[in-house]
């Protein structure tokens, strides 16, 4: 047995989706306004609320994704409260954190909004 359940396979599986997403996207945006796929200047942070699939991610076991680990800026623990997704996928979660970083079009990665 390896030790890892279901719920911490989803959110693994789940964040090297959103990540390689995040990683697509800035190859896409990055040759529209700089005409360099493989520019580097837009940084990719991820979040992510699951202590154990954090530890996971920061140890420094060998990573099968190792694309993944190269190509994203940081990843770092956050609460759950502080989750800015949480309103697209949890029932009275609060949205006004999400609605800020819309409309200011921009989220401080240390201060996190």
């Amino acid at each position: 047995s390896s030790g890892i359940n279901a719920e911490s396979q989803s959110e693994t599986l789940g964040c090297t989706d959103a990540l390689s997403d995040a990683v697509y996207c800035r190859q896409l945006v990055s040759e529209i306004l700089y005409n360099k796929p493989d520019s580097r200047v837009i940084e990719i942070f991820g979040f992510v609320d699951n202590m154990q699939l954090f530890d996971q991610i920061s140890s420094t076991k060998q990573c099968s994704d190792k694309r993944i680990r190269l190509e994203v800026s940081s990843i770092s623990w956050t609460p759950t409260a502080d989750m800015l997704a949480d309103c697209l996928t949890k029932r009275g979660a609060d949205f006004s954190k999400l609605a800020k970083v819309v409309e200011e079009g921009f989220c401080d990665a240390i201060t996190k909004c």
